[in-house]
């Protein structure tokens, strides 16, 4: 009767051991996941600057309704995955009361080194600056 009682229990400690080691393969399995989706976030870089133009542009289309002040966004953006390709790139910017994309237009990576040059327009309304930073990139290949 004891060499039953043995079997039993050495059953139920490897059972044990079995579990634990399911726990710990699906725990790997999923820092290994959060680690890829990390390093994919991080595979661009942005770096701009917002300066004054000190204009004033009319954004009623020459009708005088809507005077606005005109800033303009100088910036550069790495991407490792797209080098020496022409792409278009919208860029998804903090507004002061809304998210919004910006388009940037076409822009080429001339150097082979995966940096992009950029410039666009930023507008203050009534005191309200529009566009504060850039949060998200959407890439296209041109």
């Amino acid at each position: 009767m004891e060499c039953v009682e043995d079997q039993n229990g050495g059953k139920s400690k490897l059972k044990i051991v079995i579990v634990v080691l399911i726990i710990f393969a699906v725990m790997g399995v999923g820092f290994f996941v959060l680690s890829k989706l990390k390093t994919d976030e991080s595979k661009f870089s942005i770096d701009y600057r917002i300066q004054n133009l000190a204009g004033i542009e009319d954004a009623s289309y020459g009708q005088g309704l809507d005077y606005q002040n005109t800033f303009k966004v100088f910036g550069t953006i790495k991407l490792e995955n797209y080098k020496s390709k022409k792409i278009i790139i919208r860029a998804k910017a903090k507004g002061e009361y809304n998210n919004f994309y910006v388009p940037i237009f076409t822009v080429i990576d001339y150097t082979g080194n995966g940096i992009y040059d950029f410039s666009m327009s930023s507008f203050y309304k009534n005191g309200v600056q529009w566009v504060t930073r850039i949060d998200d990139l959407i890439v296209a290949e041109a």
